[in-house]
């Protein structure tokens, strides 16, 4: 109304007074300037309607959030039809057509002269942010990602001890981990084939993520764990303990010629020789709620099996399942899974151990069985993640049934009467659950030690006679040609290092050491020879472990330094001076190198995941299909500069942040960067020109 006035005001003025010189021009001019300052002050300092609630500038760009304060609520654009500020607040805001650079976005409102409300979630997408609604609290965070920014205190780094902020890991539960091999206790990979295989660098996080988990657990175990008689300290049982009055064993044990040995084997009937039962009062305690399994015994025949029948909620007997563990062959069907069997009635599940019977057929003295399992992820893996869902809450609470622990109901042991003497021994046989950060148990300790172990006697077993751990699957690299099947990795090869030495010093067994020295020679050859070493741009001076040995070269920022890692693991692990030397070399040659290309991974706004966009692969390179041909601009953008998302610019920090902790010659690069790149994550950017 006042902008109607003033345009009134305007041409009365010219009617009566009819400017023809400079005093009248001065009249009107004043006029229009106090009626403009009016107008002016009543806009912005008028009060917005009741439940109206300014949002904060993001980025140049204003996204506002529409609150009605009166009935508690707080409205954003999740839904598929947002709030309608011209219904909320009557004929208070009017209707825009508007667009995001080229996007054209559902609606938007002009609530008040300066004031317009966007959908959230358009600003989200094109800037990348994201946001937390609390209906309670009736408040809007807006953030440059939901990524923990690293602490400016570096990961302490011990070449024999945890390994960076590995105990952190869950390998096991990554959805492009197939499952755990129940007979060589590694995962096995979906990552970039549909069939499952052995992956180098995913076996070497497993084997670290457990080593971690065991170095931390072990500095806290200062007492001995709580026994049965006290529940609210239980955190393991051994199954094998005759004392035990929480068990009831159908079948007695019998005793070995070897102290702590116990045989088990065929007896006059097909049923299994022993059995443990949770007693039926104890079956809502804590006594038969665990997580961990593990087992250790010799000579298993083929029919052999330790079966877990479980109990998804003790109130409900019928949510039963069961794991089983068989010595034996899956289906030969190629179609079928070769690892793993889900019974019809997706009832039980088998997880085959050919490795044993395999080992039992070739007449070996003894055969060694190790299990150790993770009784959750086993039914996860088996039945699906969101059916056998707990860890919504804390794995440590006592009581309910949603903390990740699996109510056990049977422990069941067959012999096969496929071997010599028709059953096998056994050592130990332990259930256990992860304990107080005060008194950890020996289940627990046990099951991470088997499984680094089990990790590290993988690497011995496939290491290559040219010191590379080979992959089995192509993989296609947007804007590089396809690395063929084969190939080595020089982030496998690191991280196999550092577990291997880490190892060592945990058995004193040399045979890990002289693997890990033998993965020194992948990283004095080049691609073309199946090496790991590339150049940047060709130049000599320029050595890059490549974890993709594509060429040209790709120069993957992380993979490059896991590798560093590795090679500074064994330069001071390794009692051999040559051993010593020569990995100190490489590890030089690399940091120098790093030190002068670190600067082309600074996007100013985050970092570079690699710099295939600074080595442009030369030749006919297929698209990916997730671009189409018939966009130029789509191709164009693809063959851009690949941005590191956050989730790795976060570990690009942590790492230079460890690099900075063991290399006084560049520490105060690898720190400035860490702490500039860490700025970036709070939305900083650097100037412009």
């Amino acid at each position: 109304e006042h902008d109607c006035f003033l345009a009134g005001y305007t041409i009365l003025m010219y009617k009566y007074v009819r400017p023809r010189n400079f005093y009248c021009c001065l009249l009107i001019g004043l006029g229009l300037f106090m009626l403009s300052v009016l107008n002016n002050g009543i806009s912005r300092h008028a009060d917005p309607p009741n439940g109206v609630i300014r949002s904060p500038v993001v980025d140049d760009k204003v996204a506002f959030m529409y609150a009605d304060t009166r009935q508690g609520l707080l409205f954003d654009d999740r839904t598929n039809h947002p709030p309608d500020p011209f219904e909320l607040r009557g004929q208070g805001s009017i209707k825009f057509a508007c667009t995001l650079e080229q996007t054209v976005l559902p609606a938007c409102y002009l609530l008040n002269d300066t004031d317009i409300y966007v959908p959230l979630r358009s600003i989200e997408t094109a800037f990348e942010l994201v946001s937390t609604v609390n209906l309670q609290a009736k408040t809007v965070k807006i953030r440059q990602t939901n990524v923990s920014i690293p602490l400016s205190k570096p990961d302490n780094h011990d070449a024999t001890g945890s390994y960076m902020f590995f105990d952190q890991y869950d390998v096991e539960k990554r959805n492009h981990v197939k499952l755990v091999l129940a007979d060589e206790g590694i995962p096995l990979s979906t990552q970039w084939s549909q069939r499952a295989y052995p992956y180098p660098i995913q076996i070497a996080q497993f084997g670290l993520s457990h080593y971690s988990k065991w170095a931390a657990l072990t500095q806290k175990r200062t007492h001995t764990p709580g026994t049965l008689t006290s529940p609210e300290a239980v955190t393991d049982v051994d199954l094998l303990d005759s004392k035990d009055p929480h068990f009831v064993r159908s079948l007695h044990l019998s005793v070995d010629d070897r102290p702590t040995v116990y045989r088990f084997s065929v007896g006059a009937s097909s049923e299994s020789l022993l059995a443990f039962h949770a007693r039926a009062a104890d079956s809502k305690l804590i006594h038969s709620r665990w997580r961990y399994f593990v087992l250790s015994g010799e000579d298993w025949h083929e029919g052999s099996y330790v079966k877990l029948r479980v109990l998804r909620a003790a109130s409900n007997p019928s949510s039963w399942r069961e794991l089983v563990y068989a010595c034996g062959n899956a289906s030969p069907l190629p179609n079928q899974n070769q690892h793993y069997s889900i019974s019809t009635d997706r009832r039980t599940a088998t997880f085959w151990m050919p490795l044993f019977v395999n080992a039992s057929r070739s007449k070996r003295s003894s055969v060694s069985i190790e299990l150790a399992r993770d009784l959750l992820r086993d039914l996860q893996k088996a039945f699906g993640q969101s059916f056998w869902r707990f860890e919504k809450t804390s794995t440590h609470s006592l009581n309910g049934d949603n903390d990740g622990l699996i109510h056990v109901e049977l422990v069941e042991l067959y012999a096969g009467a496929h071997g010599p003497d028709g059953g096998g021994l056994i050592r130990l046989m332990r259930l256990g659950r992860p304990s107080s950060t005060e008194s950890p148990g020996l289940t627990e300790i046990l099951f991470h030690t088997s499984r680094f172990i089990s990790a590290a006697k993988w690497f011995l077993r496939n290491q290559g006679s040219d010191g590379g751990w080979h992959i089995p699957v192509a993989r296609q690299f947007r804007e590089r040609p396809t690395i063929e099947p084969g190939w080595v990795s020089a982030m496998g090869q690191g991280q196999g290092i550092s577990l291997l030495v880490r190892v060592y010093n945990y058995t004193k067994d040399m045979t890990y050491l002289k693997s890990a020295q033998r993965a020194l020679d992948p990283f004095d050859r080049g691609i073309a020879q199946g090496g790991v070493l590339s150049y940047f741009l060709e130049q000599p001076t320029f050595p890059w472990f490549e974890e993709y040995p594509t060429r040209p070269g790709s120069h993957v920022l992380n993979g490059m330094i896991y590798s560093l890692i590795g090679l500074y693991d064994l330069s001071q692990v390794s009692p051999l001076p040559e051993v010593r030397k020569r990995s100190i070399q490489l590890w030089h040659s690399g940091l120098n190198s790093l030190s002068t290309l670190l600067p082309l991974f600074d996007s100013g706004s985050g970092s570079f995941y690699d710099l295939r966009h600074v080595t442009p692969a030369t030749g006919d390179i297929k698209t990916s299909r997730i671009i189409p041909e018939s966009s130029l601009e789509g191709r164009l953008i693809h063959r851009g500069p690949n941005r590191a998302r956050w989730s790795y610019h976060a570990l690009h920090i942590r790492q230079l942040r460890l690099l900075a902790s063991i290399d006084n010659d560049h520490a105060v690069q690898w720190s400035d960067t860490a702490s500039r790149w860490t700025a970036y994550m709070n939305g900083t950017r650097s100037p412009h020109n």
